[in-house]
């Protein structure tokens, strides 16, 4: 489509925000790859479990930090383009619409409760969520969400509080535009690192709390979850919570572990190597036992079924799944280093 500053764009729907919207900034400049695709050149795919004095409550990650998916993923591609924050709201503002008036679209990070377009029911405090602008017409930006069907209208004042909300991993401001796309993108070289990538930090990365360690730790310490909350509602709300985290935060299902089998299963063409199809059978069976645990999490806070020996079946679990997907990484090293 056209927009009114002339930008073709092509909006398409995604199931996380930003391995989306940094497919469809890509696309849009004519290099074509999945969804999928930019998760494993990424090396998305993570774990991590932390619980730090200030927080009230421990916490987990199963993807990489925000924004690497933007600033890694055409690096990778040997794309050339730029990635900056601003302390500056008129400058950052300046910039946006100078990007658009010359006919860029570009990526955004913003607090999605800013956006314009997001019913209320939807609304909450995200500063890590991704969007592209497309277009503007005076004090209104049009952008592409991948979260929703149709394009989104954003007045000039939300632009700014979605681009500048503080808290935890403020955006600052964050932009990026690609500038050039070579006319041969490195496409396997970047799959072979983001696969190594993903072994090092699934398997060797030296911190206590993260990749198959910190899955081990989560094992170990959910029995102590109980006492860490204090009162059965709270416990209820963080045991929902985690299954939001695993399910419906943008993940693809089992905390992306089905978005990365369907990358693996994409390498093995890509690479001519059937081995990465046993990988990513084996990722997808890991991501239906990682569903029934979420399952039975969410069933655990909805019946307020709190007992001591519920806590010590999901240590029991999670113990299963972290020999599961060592024993993936180990073996994907190994085929990795005749690569």
């Amino acid at each position: 489509m056209k927009t009114t500053n002339g930008i073709s764009f092509e909006h398409r729907l995604a199931a996380h925000c930003e391995t989306g919207t940094t497919r469809n900034i890509l696309l849009n400049h004519g290099l074509d790859i999945s969804e999928a695709m930019v998760f494993g050149i990424g090396a998305g795919i993570f774990f991590g479990y932390f619980h730090f004095s200030n927080f009230t409550f421990p916490r987990v990650v199963n993807r990489s930090r925000p924004g690497s998916f933007l600033k890694g993923v055409p690096k990778r591609l040997g794309v050339k383009g730029t990635a900056r924050k601003y302390w500056s709201k008129a400058k950052a503002a300046a910039e946006l619409d100078g990007l658009l008036d010359q006919g860029h679209a570009v990526s955004l990070q913003v607090d999605m409760f800013n956006m314009d377009y997001v019913g209320n029911d939807f609304r909450i405090h995200a500063n890590v969520h991704f969007i592209n602008a497309i277009g503007r017409a005076g004090d209104n930006y049009l952008v592409s969400d991948a979260y929703f069907p149709e394009l989104g209208n954003l007045s000039r004042k939300s632009m700014e509080l979605g681009r500048f909300a503080r808290g935890d991993i403020n955006p600052r401001g964050f932009m990026y535009h690609p500038v050039e796309i070579p006319k041969n993108p490195p496409v396997r070289e970047a799959v072979l690192k983001g696969l190594k990538d993903a072994c090092f930090y699934m398997l060797k990365i030296p911190i206590l709390p993260l990749g198959i360690k910190g899955m081990r730790r989560f094992a170990n310490k959910i029995t102590d979850w109980p006492a860490i909350a204090g009162t059965e509602d709270k416990l209820a709300r963080e045991l929902l919570w985690f299954a939001i985290v695993m399910e419906d935060m943008g993940t693809g299902g089992a905390g992306f572990r089905y978005m990365y089998a369907t990358f693996l299963q994409e390498a093995a063409d890509l690479l001519g190597n059937d081995a990465f199809l046993d990988f990513s059978k084996r990722m997808r069976e890991n991501g239906d036992k990682w569903r029934e645990l979420t399952v039975k999490v969410l069933r655990m806070g909805r019946n307020r079924d709190l007992e001591p020996v519920r806590f010590e079946e999901l240590r029991a679990l999670i113990h299963e799944r972290a020999d599961c997907e060592e024993g993936i990484f180990r073996q994907l090293s190994n085929v990795l280093k005749g690569c």
